[in-house]
C-alpha cells in the first residue's frame, strides 16, 4: 500500500498503537482481534525531491541517531 501510495504522490507513514484495547472497541473488534499497526496516508505539504541531497545531508535532516548508538551489532 505504502509503495503504491507514494507512486501516487501520497505519502505514509507507519505507527504503532499504544493502546491495543482501546483500538480494537473503537473498530469494533470481537475476541482476540487487536490493531497492532495503523498507516497514515496524506499528501506532503511540499513537493519533496529525493535527489536533490545526499543521502547522508537527508540522514543529517532526520535527526536519527547513529546506528551505532542503537544497536548491539557493530
Amino acid at each position: 500500500m505504502m509503495l503504491s501510495a507514494w507512486n501516487d504522490g501520497v505519502t505514509s507513514c507507519p505507527n504503532g498503537v499504544s493502546d491495543a484495547e482501546a483500538a480494537a472497541a473503537l473498530l469494533g473488534l470481537a475476541g482476540e482481534e487487536r490493531v497492532a499497526n495503523v498507516i497514515s496516508f496524506g499528501y506532503p505539504a511540499r513537493p519533496r525531491d529525493p535527489e536533490s541531497l545526499l543521502p547522508e545531508e537527508w540522514l543529517v535532516r532526520a535527526k536519527r541517531k547513529p546506528l551505532e548508538e542503537i544497536s548491539e551489532h557493530r
